[in-house]
């Protein structure tokens, strides 16, 4: 379906918040972002800032793409900033 269709708007709409109006509105906020070590090796997270009528722990992790598997979510490998390892989220 979402390969025959040109803008698949089904699947969900992005906006760019200026506020709190469309967290407000919204029934679940994910956010995918893009991490960047200090060592300059790059990574992919994910995490779950609201879901309506669902009790959620709020995390950043670990994010895979892989070809032929789709996303690989791993809830284990939880994202945080110590004295050995320095990221920044983008």
């Amino acid at each position: 379906m979402v390969k025959k269709v040109s803008s698949p708007s089904h699947i969900g709409t992005t906006f760019k918040e200026k506020g709190e109006a469309v967290s407000f509105l919204s029934d679940g906020i994910i956010v995918l972002y893009n991490v960047i070590y200090d060592t300059g090796k790059r990574d992919s997270a994910i995490e779950i800032l609201k879901m309506r009528g669902t009790d959620i722990k709020r995390m950043i992790v670990e994010l895979k793409i892989i070809q032929g598997k789709g996303l690989i979510i791993n809830p284990n490998k939880i994202l945080k900033k110590d004295k050995k390892i320095n990221f920044k989220l983008t």
